[in-house]
């Protein structure tokens, strides 16, 4: 079915219930960073003087953060950055630290940073020349994967001097982690220990590798790294975006529209027999290197090109898993003038893979960048949008105005753009779920990211009274009357079991194994649960606790 043999065990929810932060996808302790590069900027004048590299370091919670970057290629320029509570701090990396983290060579290097911190903070990175820019949210340790599919962009023109190059980067999260093509079995592409990046790029522009399967026998962080896309000709600009492992991928997603009013999308099939259905957009065939010319029948690292200029934006659905990103295109496409920014790519959350609240910020790396608007692009549930709240620097959350959203019929949802006029740290929330994007444009140069989202598993999600498992930890329910209420425990999956067992309170539950649905009755006290799911050669163990309480009127 496309996975690996590694055994993956979530139990998720001390954290949470501990330091009171959601335990968003972007939230974490320790992180790996690396950057591709940029354009044709290749020597050490040119980066120190044509290139930033700039991190922006949040720190959502009630307590100071001191967050170390560590170096691998060089000790020496080491820092220690201090983050206030319900802060951020923004770090433009110096010339002698762009030269430790910026690949220009393939193969294996050292061109990469650590990133810990004693309590979590968000990181999110930018990588800008004049007119080519694009940014990044970093994802920590704990939601890294081992099974990726690169999704990136190649063209058939040759505008930039020979420097429109598709590639991908491998950071090791651990010794002796080995890099294959499609499967463990597969053709072995590198040995890397901790720290160390494989980076692969394209011999020819016109070779495509959107598609290409990596896997690697021990979790790393995988980014797709384009030195210039254009979308469409002659528009070109940097891509850069870290990816999500398959087992986070889903099968429902929407497609927001930007303020540059069209985006392309590109949609990878993770398993043969692979059909996209769905409204809002039309499907590109001709001019997409290697892309798929029907909606059914893809099978695995085939994909196609979408165009949606739709003002609600398109929702996308398909049969069995998908990896699915959203780009930003030139203004010879969008047709709104250069200063509405060129070409970006950002990894499409599903739908289920929703969050609460989402923190971030914006970017102004200053010059050479030509950036000047900036944007947090919220996504909602239609009948509940008018719901969402914004709060600036920590300040008491406001029901957020400003915005005009547009609402997506088929999919529920509905979106919008909120401008970020300034540095500030914004927190964003909705009780019933929002999936958020950041992006900016200005002259010809735009940057667009996925900001927050969650790295649920949903290969096989546990549900407890229809609520995801990372959801639920510490929830209150009530015993009304001295009847013990009945709890709901749910296994969906997008591949079918071979095992599914169960544990509550620790007590194994032979009578429901192989079950994916089932209800006890829970005496008032707290409860864990525990589901085991078995698909292939992969576990998957998921836990959660709740609370049953009697109620006092």
């Amino acid at each position: 079915v496309g996975y690996t043999n590694t055994v993956k065990v979530y139990t998720i929810g001390a954290l949470e219930s501990a330091e009171g932060l959601e335990l968003t996808a972007n939230i974490g302790k320790d992180f790996y960073l690396t950057f591709g590069q940029n354009y044709n900027r290749t020597t050490a004048a040119q980066i120190g003087s044509d290139v930033v590299l700039q991190l922006k370091i949040v720190n959502p919670g009630n307590n100071a953060a001191s967050v170390q970057l560590a170096f691998k290629n060089n000790t020496s320029v080491n820092q220690t950055v201090n983050v206030a509570a319900n802060s951020l701090s923004t770090v433009t990396l110096t010339t002698a630290q762009k030269t430790a983290v910026y690949n220009v060579n393939t193969g294996v290097t050292n061109m990469s940073m650590r990133i810990t911190s004693n309590n979590y903070i968000i990181v999110y990175a930018i990588s800008a020349v004049s007119a080519s820019t694009d940014a990044t949210d970093v994802l920590p340790v704990r939601v890294l994967g081992t099974d990726y599919y690169q999704i990136g962009y190649s063209t058939t023109t040759n505008t930039y001097s020979g420097v429109e190059l598709d590639g991908y980067m491998v950071v090791a999260t651990e010794d002796a982690t080995h890099v294959y093509l499609n499967s463990l079995a597969g053709t072995l592409q590198a040995t890397l220990n901790t720290g160390q990046v494989y980076r692969y790029k394209t011999a020819a522009i016109s070779d495509n590798i959107t598609g290409r399967h990596i896997v690697t026998d021990k979790p790393v962080a995988f980014f797709s790294t384009t030195q210039i896309g254009s979308i469409p000709q002659p528009d070109g600009d940097h891509f850069f975006e870290q990816m999500f492992p398959v087992a986070d991928w889903g099968m429902n997603f929407i497609a927001p529209q930007t303020v540059q009013g069209k985006v392309r999308i590109r949609v990878v099939a993770s398993q043969n027999g692979t059909n996209i259905t769905g409204s809002g957009f039309t499907l590109v065939t001709s001019g997409v290197v290697g892309g798929y010319t029907s909606l059914t029948g893809l099978n695995a690292g085939q994909f196609v090109e979408l165009d949606c200029a739709n003002a609600a934006g398109c929702y996308i659905a398909a049969n069995h898993p998908v990896g699915v990103c959203s780009y930003l295109v030139g203004s010879g496409y969008h047709g709104k003038g250069v200063a509405i920014g060129g070409p970006s790519i950002a990894w499409l959350p599903p739908i289920e893979q929703t969050v609460q609240s989402s923190t971030l910020s914006r970017f102004a790396p200053g010059s050479p960048s030509q950036l000047a608007t900036h944007y947090a692009l919220l996504v909602t549930a239609t009948s509940n949008k008018a719901a969402t709240t914004v709060s600036v620097n920590n300040g008491t959350p406001a029901l957020i105005s400003g915005v005009t959203w547009y609402d997506n019929a088929a999919s529920g949802l509905s979106f919008g753009s909120y401008t970020l006029p300034n540095d500030n740290v914004y927190r964003f929330a909705n009780t019933s779920g929002m999936v958020v994007g950041g992006y900016g444009v200005g002259s010809t140069e735009s940057y667009y990211y996925m900001a927050s989202a969650r790295a649920r598993n949903l290969v096989a999600t546990l549900n407890v009274n229809s609520i995801p498992y990372d959801e639920m930890q510490g929830r209150i329910y009530y015993r009304y009357n001295g009847v013990d209420p009945l709890v709901t425990f749910r296994c969906d999956y997008n591949v079918a079991p071979s095992a599914i067992s169960w544990t509550l309170d620790n007590v194994a539950q032979p009578a429901q194994n192989n079950q994916s649905l089932w209800q006890a009755a829970c005496a008032p006290g707290d409860h864990k649960v525990t589901m085991t799911v078995t698909i292939g050669t992969e576990s998957f163990t998921q836990s959660a606790w709740f609370k049953i309480r009697d109620f006092v009127p």
